[in-house]
């Protein structure tokens, strides 16, 4: 498994981080995670996060993005048919997390919100 630090962007009040998950062997997934986070009431609060699955044997990739202040959340679905074409599904919906998530309670950021 590759270092699953990829990148943090600091930008004024708050930063992006950049999780991935890529195994070289054993795997055919691959995944990615940003953090989108601001500095409010006394912690650092996820207000954002996008997580990202690519499947390399089917081609199938799937994207969540959460707004967590609006508790919104977005799924797109993606592969490709036999004939070349993409197919996509999205999907919107209500977020059930939690609305305040500071990344003190976050313990595993490639798992967050997947359980």
């Amino acid at each position: 498994m590759s270092d699953p630090f990829e990148t943090l962007n600091l930008r004024p009040g708050g930063f992006s981080l950049l999780l991935t998950e890529f195994f070289s062997a054993g795997s055919w997934t691959e995944s990615s995670v940003i953090f989108t986070v601001r500095f409010q009431d006394g912690c650092f609060q996820v207000i954002g996060y996008d997580q990202t699955t690519h499947e390399r044997n089917t081609s199938r990739t799937d994207l969540l993005s959460v707004n967590v202040l609006t508790r919104r959340q977005q799924e797109l679905f993606s592969t490709w048919a036999a004939d070349m074409r993409p197919q996509r599904t999205e999907r919107w919906s209500a977020s059930p997390g939690p609305r305040r998530v500071c990344m003190e309670q976050v313990t595993d950021g490639l798992k967050f919100l997947r359980e």
